[in-house]
């Protein structure tokens, strides 16, 4: 509804040539997550996310069990947990699961 009004009103404004195609979508599972309320949004979801390494960056999958401001991410991989200052994140990103 909105798009096809948003549409019109390109159409009646001239301001696109006559042939083009609008578009609508919202961020994929891929888009980063950056802010805390992001990471609060998401405890319990598979993320993957990448810290600093010996040599390199490192990858870590596993499921966000907590998430704090001053305490970080809670992150078990597997059987484990690991405890990852937000500081030392370098990328976050939420994984598709299929139930």
């Amino acid at each position: 509804m909105l798009t096809r009004e948003l549409r019109n009103l390109i159409i009646e404004q001239k301001l696109l040539g006559e042939d083009f195609r609008l578009e609508v979508s919202s961020p994929g599972l891929d888009y980063p997550l950056r802010e805390t309320w992001q990471y609060r949004k998401n405890v319990g979801r598979l993320l993957k996310i990448r810290i600093p390494g010996a040599k390199g960056p490192k990858e870590l999958r596993g499921r966000l069990i907590d998430y704090d401001e001053t305490a970080g991410l809670t992150l078990q991989v597997d059987a484990q947990v690991h405890r990852v200052e937000r500081a030392d994140v370098l990328s976050a990103v939420v994984l598709p699961e299929f139930k």
